[in-house]
C-alpha cells in the first residue's frame, strides 16, 4: 500500500514537472521572438535614410527667398518667349483696340432645317458671315451674340493663325427649355412654309401636352442632341416668339467662362481642327459649359504654321 501511494506522489510531481518545463520552454520561445522582432524593427529606424526616400527630389535655393516648387514658367510668359523665339508677334489685347469686330447675324433671317437633313450649316445659322481674306482676320477677335460677349486670343499674327468664319450662334446649343406655354401656340402663323400644324408637330416630337404646358418628355424622347438644338431654337424664337430673356439656363446667373485650347495646323479646305480643351474658369454649369465647347468647336480656323498653336476664348454672359 505505501509502495502505491509513493508512485503516485512520483507520477504527480513528475506531470507538474512536465507541465513547469512546457511553460518555461514556450516563455523562452515568445521572448526569443520579441528580441528578434525588436533588434530588426531598431535596425530599420536607425539606417541612414536618402532624403529622395523621404519627400523625392530636393531644390536648393541658395541667396533666394523661398521660391515655388516648380520652374516652369507661367503660361503668358512661356509663350511670349516661344513666339518671340519664332519672330511670330504676340498680340496684346489689353492695349491694342480691335481691329475687327465680328458678330453673328440675327437668327430671325435663317430658315429652320430639319434635324438630319444634309445642310451646310444649322437652322440657326442665319446669313452667313461676310467671307473675309485670311490675311485680314486678326489674331483677335471679338463679337457678340443677343447681348452677350467674346473675346478670343491666338498665339501669333494675325497672318498665321485665326478664325476664319462663325456661322452659328454659340447661343444656339444652350439648353433647350423642359416647358412651354402653350399659349405660344396662340399666334402661330406660317413660318418658311410651315404652318401651325408642322410646327407643333415638330415641338410635339420631344415635348408633350400637360395641363396647359408643353412639357419635355421623359428618356431619349426628350434628349436634343446639340446638332439639333439650332433648328428647336430657331422653332421657339421666330414661330413661338420664345423671349430668350426668359431663358431657363439664364434665370441663375452665370459666370464668364474662359477655354484655352490649340489650333492645329491647317489641312487644305477643311481649315484647322481644334484640340486639347481646358476650361481654364468655368461658368460652374456643366451644360452651359458642354455649350459653349461645342459652339466653340463649329466656327472654322486656320493655323498655317507647321505646329500647333495656343488660342483661348473668355465668354461673358449678359
Amino acid at each position: 500500500m505505501s509502495i502505491l501511494l509513493r508512485n503516485s506522489r512520483f507520477e504527480s510531481v513528475h506531470r507538474r514537472l512536465d507541465r513547469q518545463n512546457l511553460l518555461i520552454a514556450l516563455l523562452s520561445a515568445l521572448v526569443l521572438h520579441i528580441f528578434i522582432f525588436s533588434c530588426f524593427w531598431l535596425a530599420d529606424l536607425w539606417r541612414v535614410k536618402e532624403f529622395g526616400e523621404w519627400a523625392g527630389p530636393v531644390q536648393v535655393k541658395i541667396g533666394l527667398p523661398d521660391a515655388p516648387e516648380t520652374t516652369a514658367p507661367e503660361l503668358p510668359e512661356a509663350l511670349a518667349k516661344s513666339s518671340a523665339s519664332d519672330g511670330i508677334a504676340v498680340p496684346q489685347p489689353l492695349k491694342q483696340p480691335p481691329r475687327q469686330a465680328a458678330t453673328v447675324p440675327r437668327a430671325s433671317a435663317a430658315k429652320p432645317v430639319r434635324p438630319g437633313a444634309n445642310s451646310g450649316h444649322s437652322a440657326m445659322s442665319g446669313a452667313a458671315a461676310p467671307e473675309t481674306s485670311t490675311a485680314n482676320v486678326p489674331a483677335q477677335v471679338r463679337g457678340r451674340e443677343s447681348g452677350n460677349s467674346y473675346v478670343m486670343e491666338f498665339d501669333g499674327a494675325e497672318s498665321d493663325i485665326g478664325r476664319a468664319g462663325a456661322y452659328e450662334y454659340i447661343l444656339s446649343y444652350m439648353p433647350l427649355p423642359e416647358r412651354i406655354s402653350a399659349a405660344s401656340f396662340d399666334n402661330i402663323g406660317n413660318y418658311f412654309n410651315m404652318d401651325e400644324g408642322s410646327i407643333r408637330r415638330e415641338i410635339e416630337r420631344h415635348w408633350e401636352l400637360f395641363r396647359g404646358e408643353y412639357i419635355r418628355r421623359a428618356g431619349e424622347q426628350g434628349n436634343i442632341g446639340f446638332a439639333d438644338r439650332p433648328y428647336y431654337w430657331s422653332l421657339l424664337l421666330n414661330a413661338l416668339n420664345y423671349d430668350l430673356n426668359d431663358a431657363e439656363w439664364k434665370r441663375n446667373r452665370i459666370r464668364p467662362i474662359e477655354i484655352e485650347f490649340k489650333v492645329q495646323p491647317s489641312d487644305g479646305p477643311r481649315g484647322a481642327e481644334l484640340s486639347d480643351f481646358k476650361v481654364i474658369s468655368p461658368s460652374y454649369n456643366p451644360q452651359i459649359d458642354e455649350a459653349v465647347l461645342y459652339g466653340l468647336s463649329r466656327w472654322v480656323y486656320y493655323n498655317k504654321s507647321e505646329r500647333a498653336l495656343r488660342g483661348r476664348i473668355t465668354y461673358t454672359f449678359q
